[in-house]
């Protein structure tokens, strides 16, 4: 380094200075002013074949996007409002479940409150009644009065008002 600095004054820029030291040592770092750079032409590129994009065509992919996206929005919704009406689908059968159990219960005590047993049970004990005694028991009979022409005792006694 004391070599390049001897070589070139210290008025040059330091860039100078150090590029002696990068060529020496095989690095060239000398910028594009100092030695130009050979640049290989390229052959133009030729053009993709496909579609062109004419306003035309560009309005029928915008009109295809917006479908698409009208379509996706829909399915959306629609699967929403089907998961809303399974939820109150399944909402319904639980209650639906609570109350056939809550009629079994029901069921279960209007036929155990229908047995003989417990009627006498509770006409006894909360109502206080008794069998009664055989001197108790009243028979009746009466005889029947037959009317020979049924018609005619209609007639008869229909208009009658004392």
């Amino acid at each position: 380094m004391a070599l390049a600095e001897k070589s070139y004054p210290k008025s040059y820029p330091r860039s100078y200075r150090q590029a002696e030291n990068d060529i020496r040592y095989g690095i060239n770092m000398r910028p594009s002013l100092l030695k130009p750079v050979k640049t290989e032409k390229t052959a133009p590129k030729p053009e993709k074949a496909g579609i062109t994009h004419t306003p035309g065509v560009k309005r029928l992919l915008m009109g295809a996007l917006t479908v698409a996206i009208l379509v996706g929005a829909g399915m959306i919704i629609t699967t929403t409002y089907a998961s809303a009406i399974k939820f109150n689908i399944n909402l319904t059968r639980g209650m639906t479940t609570e109350l056939m159990g809550e009629i079994e219960n029901l069921e279960v005590r209007i036929k155990t409150g229908n047995g003989v047993d417990v009627i006498e049970r509770r006409a006894t004990e909360e109502l206080g009644m008794l069998y009664p005694a055989p001197e108790q028991f009243v028979f009746l009979e009466e005889e029947p009065e037959t009317v020979a022409d049924f018609a005619q005792y209609i007639k008869e006694n229909a208009y009658q008002l004392w």
